[in-house]
């Protein structure tokens, strides 16, 4: 990741943490909350455990990164409002992950680790992939066009390349429950396939109407 990339994204993290702390109220955020008890069940698992594990921790971060350039680029606000649950249920999700890879003795998440400790430039180094996207892990190149986006285009490109990331967390999710033994991997892999389906039906929806032009603004709302 470049530092223009670092850079600008930092400049949103002070915000989000904001609004997260404003938005534990959300039905998501409590639904999540009530499932955690569940998480912590189940201490059998195997190697497909642990590989969904270190590979799902840089797949959410790569959301979150999304989401912060959102905050900064889109036009509607209704993407905005739309990734609080994003950011709610995923990053509560990586601190299951990493708690887990750690009482299993487990290698970290390849790229889990903060470029630079501080609360307010806190950027994750997770891992690109170059030429092709699997799994929606989008490559340096189309995370700085995303970036230099602004305005409707950036939401129907915002849009799809979340679309495409969600499909690849379901296909992860869908993979474990078939080849994992975990009994908590694999209630958090339901949770994952359940909710992502239904966001990615949302951003199909949003995609295919117009935003209402009361709900477009000139001033980006940060997240």
């Amino acid at each position: 990741m470049t530092r223009s990339v670092r850079r600008a994204l930092a400049l949103g993290l002070a915000a989000v943490i904001a609004t997260l702390a404003s938005g534990c109220g959300s039905d998501d955020a409590a639904q999540a909350e009530s499932n955690a008890p569940l998480y912590s069940l189940g201490w059998e698992h195997n190697n497909a455990d642990v590989e969904f594990a270190q590979m799902m921790i840089p797949h959410h971060l790569l959301a979150l990164d999304m989401v912060r350039i959102a905050s900064r680029n889109a036009a509607a606000g209704r993407i905005v409002r739309f990734n609080s649950a994003i950011y709610g249920s995923q990053d509560r999700e990586i601190a299951f992950l990493r708690q887990w890879l750690e009482q299993w003795g487990a290698d970290p998440a390849p790229g889990d680790h903060p470029i630079a400790p501080h609360l307010d430039v806190i950027i994750y180094d997770y891992p690109h992939h170059h030429g092709s996207t699997p799994m929606g892990m989008h490559d340096r190149a189309a995370m700085e066009k995303l970036l230099a986006t602004t305005g409707l285009d950036f939401d129907t490109l915002y849009l799809n390349m979340m679309i495409d990331h969600h499909a690849g967390a379901v296909a992860m999710a869908s993979d474990v429950l078939e080849h994992g033994k975990s009994e908590r991997v694999r209630r958090m892999a339901r949770d994952i396939v359940r909710v992502q389906s239904d966001q990615i039906q949302q951003m199909r929806k949003m995609l295919a109407t117009p935003p209402d032009p009361s709900d477009i603004s000139g001033r980006r709302v940060p997240f």
